[in-house]
């Protein structure tokens, strides 16, 4: 990702949604003035991306979702290595706490927002299919 000098991306950057309510997306772009907090305020969030898991499809597109649009990050963003061909999913806040779908493929994408990027999902998934032929059975 080509990341301003002025933002910064973190991993499991936990995200305060409430008093007592945090998430922790796989990775966020956050304004690097928060860079040393934990957990963020979704004020200082940019982007917050899932990377689907067996267990985490479900929450991924429905519960997550719901409340990242609710918190008001700008953009959300959902890779799925699961699928048949690693796909792409882009979100982005049109009102108060409703995401538009922008952008779902499994082909070479370039995304605007929150600056632009190509992604070249083909090649991940040529990888991925690589490091599953690899893998040993069991391990």
């Amino acid at each position: 990702m080509n990341c301003p000098d002025d933002f910064m991306v973190n991993i499991e950057q936990a995200i305060a949604l409430g008093r007592r309510t945090e998430l922790r997306p796989d990775v966020v772009l956050l304004r690097e003035e928060s860079g040393d907090c934990s957990p963020v305020l979704p004020r200082d969030v940019l982007l917050a991306v899932e990377v689907v898991s067996a267990s985490s499809r479900a929450a991924d597109r429905g519960l997550k979702l719901e409340e990242y649009a609710a918190a008001g990050i700008p953009s959300y963003w959902i890779v799925d290595p699961l699928a048949e061909r690693v796909t792409f999913s882009q979100f982005v806040l049109t009102a108060p706490g409703v995401y538009e779908l922008l952008i779902e493929t499994d082909g070479l994408v370039t995304v605007h927002q929150p600056w632009e990027t190509t992604l070249d999902l083909p090649a991940w998934t040529r990888r991925r299919d690589r490091i599953r032929s690899k893998t040993r059975p069991g391990g």
